[in-house]
């Protein structure tokens, strides 16, 4: 779901000048990196850059950006593993599954292992870490709506959930 109809600004995948967010991410090692890199935006998604020889996503680093930013809000965006994998291989027309496979030298079946494993470890960090965090919310998209975000960021934010649009949803998802 896309935050710009609702007024926010949204760094997702790119920044303006080009570069990939995942690597900037990357380059973040300390609190004061962080509040350099993310003054830039208001939300920030995919945290995703892979070529055949290089892989980023350092989707591992909510610690250090909740100690730069304690008053945050973090969701994490969750989905049926089977369905999340059927997506991610059929990402930018199945192109990301190839470049998986070249990186990490696996046939897709192993890429598939592969993400089902690194899903089920992301989730349970996520959900051990922020526990019952008020700033955090558990987004289930075959469960939730919008109503639920604007509901959950509602003492900062006035957002309208019939204003948010999917973005990057396959015909058959």
């Amino acid at each position: 779901m896309s935050p710009e109809p609702n007024g926010l600004r949204s760094v997702h995948y790119l920044f303006a000048d080009g570069r990939a967010l995942a690597i900037e991410a990357e380059k973040c090692n300390t609190p004061k990196q962080c509040l350099h890199l993310f003054s830039q935006g208001q939300v920030f998604s995919d945290f995703t850059y892979a070529t055949d020889t290089s892989f980023h996503e350092p989707i591992d680093r909510y610690p250090l950006w909740k100690e730069a930013y304690p008053d945050a809000y973090f969701l994490l965006n969750d989905r049926n593993v089977d369905a999340w994998v059927a997506s991610r291989r059929k990402h930018r027309n199945g192109t990301f599954m190839e470049r998986q496979m070249s990186f990490h030298g696996l046939p897709a079946k192993g890429v598939e292992s592969l993400w089902r494993a690194q899903y089920a470890d992301h989730k349970r960090k996520v959900l051990n870490f922020f526990g019952s965090d008020r700033r955090f919310c558990h987004f289930v998209l075959e469960r939730d709506n919008a109503s639920k975000i604007a509901s959950f960021v509602s003492p900062d934010y006035d957002l309208y959930p019939a204003r948010f649009e999917h973005i990057n949803r396959s015909k058959s998802d």
